[in-house]
């Protein structure tokens, strides 16, 4: 199963993760099965994150053998 990680970030720091991405994936090594959501605007992930979604979240993270 890949990871989900919704954080905030600014553009910079968008870019900067791709740069390193490209590289790795430059240097043949195996990407990360991850993927990321990135908000400059923390008010936009409290959007994102209703109570009813974080108690999902964290019945699927209680999961046996799911986790990561």
């Amino acid at each position: 199963m890949s990871k989900l990680t919704i954080r905030t970030g600014t553009e910079d720091d968008f870019f900067q993760r791709g740069r390193q991405l490209a590289r790795a994936a430059d240097r043949g090594e195996a990407l990360p099965s991850e993927s990321t959501i990135s908000f400059e605007d923390p008010a936009e992930v409290v959007k994102l994150i209703t109570t009813a979604r974080l108690a999902l979240f964290r019945a699927i993270k209680g999961v046996p053998g799911q986790n990561s």
